[in-house]
């Protein structure tokens, strides 16, 4: 630029307070149009032919989750006021209510639809508390699965406490598995560990996750597993177990 013939002058220029002055309203208008602004091309495996998609958050996209919570925002207002005895909570497209659920799926069903959330009757649960009234819950929302066990929501569980205990036994002994697995590479290629001297590697496993019994295992498991750790000098290595 510079060293261009044409340029007879170099300007520069430090604006006051630039990043906090800047117009939010043109920002925001400019930022989506030029990520949204015309439909995204959806390319059809093994041809060179695409259709146009022009609604939604394009699955890919770094920025889609923020998109769609700022989308999403309207509905949950919209809850909150119509239906203020349903606690909800929101996780990206994964809702959940508590209390009157009957009201909380009515008000989805009226309002999702105009903001692009439809409800999928076949892929929701519903967790009751009394095993007693499943066939009324299951008259009261038909296509709803009913369970009065418990259903994984996000990495976690909400049900019965058997049901809970099971689901946590078996993560713990998927946990148990890998642990193995690793320790079994390790025993035929080891991977020196570089630490301080004096300093010993060690795991700590919150027992509340899981029964006493299934914690135990799990950290004489990783217990067992051999460390091979290096001192300062890499003069040798050491084996703690």
């Amino acid at each position: 630029m510079h060293e261009d013939s044409s340029t007879d002058c170099v300007l520069l220029v430090e604006a006051s307070n630039a990043i906090n002055s800047l117009n939010r309203a043109i920002a925001v208008h400019q930022y989506l149009k030029s990520i949204y602004g015309t439909p995204s091309k959806m390319f059809i495996n093994g041809t060179n032919k695409h259709i146009l998609s022009a609604e939604g958050a394009t699955q890919g996209c770094n920025l889609a989750m923020g998109f769609y919570g700022v989308g999403i925002m309207e509905l949950i207002y919209i809850l909150k006021q119509q239906v203020p005895e349903c606690k909800v909570s929101w996780y990206a497209d994964d809702s959940a209510g508590a209390r009157k659920n009957e009201s909380m799926v009515g008000a989805l069903k009226h309002y999702g639809p105009r903001i692009g959330y439809f409800p999928q009757p076949g892929k929701t649960c519903l967790i009751i508390k009394d095993p007693n009234k499943l066939e009324y819950f299951k008259q009261l929302f038909p296509g709803v699965v009913v369970t009065a066990e418990g259903h994984r929501y996000l990495s976690s569980f909400i049900g019965a406490k058997a049901a809970t205990e099971l689901y946590v036994k078996e993560k713990v002994n998927d946990w148990v598995a890998d642990i193995n697995d690793i320790s079994t590479a390790a025993a035929s290629k080891p991977v020196p560990i570089v630490l301080p001297q004096n300093i010993v590697p060690h795991i700590i496993f919150p027992t509340y996750l899981a029964p006493a019994t299934l914690a135990q295992t799990l950290t004489l498991t990783v217990t067992l597993t051999k460390f091979s750790v290096v001192d300062q000098d890499v003069s040798g290595a050491k084996s703690l177990g």
